[in-house]
């Protein structure tokens, strides 16, 4: 997070976590791990600025949560920044594809390699929230191994 610190501020957006105090111990590279995240957090940066150009939020949020079960410990990443549609869903993870003007198309393809070669999984989960009156919600979640599962 210390990373992408200078465009939070600057953009206005906070960080929120809900993460346990007690957490599993997982598998990987924290190198590798620091660049999903940053990836994941500049995404979310440039989400909150393209919807903030039909509002008047003061502040964007992007929102950490976990939760975890025998056998992996899952990283929850959601922001209340520009929905992603239906049609870019279709290809998000694919190598070069991009909707921005100044993107390579190879974040999120890197980031799900990264966690890949890190036995972790990276996915886009999409869901109507019942509680919010049926509004859309998407959020990024990552499954890391954790060592228990490793043993």
């Amino acid at each position: 997070i210390f990373l992408a610190s200078y465009h939070l501020e600057i953009n206005h957006v906070i960080i929120t976590q809900e993460i346990p105090l007690e957490t599993p111990c997982i598998f990987g590279s924290q190198n590798h791990l620091e660049q999903v995240l940053l990836n994941l957090i500049i995404n979310s940066i440039d989400a909150i600025i393209e919807k903030r150009k039909n509002s008047n939020a003061p502040f964007g949020e992007i929102k950490f949560s976990c939760e975890s079960d025998a056998q992996f410990l899952y990283l929850h990443i959601q922001d209340d920044g520009l929905g992603i549609s239906a049609s870019v869903r279709a290809h998000l993870f694919e190598p070069f594809y991009t909707t921005s003007s100044k993107g390579t198309g190879l974040g999120l393809y890197m980031a799900r390699e990264l966690c890949l070669n890190n036995r972790a999984t990276l996915d886009y989960e999409y869901r109507i929230d019942e509680e919010a009156q049926g509004s859309a919600k998407g959020r990024f979640v990552i499954a890391f191994t954790t060592l228990e599962a490793q043993i």
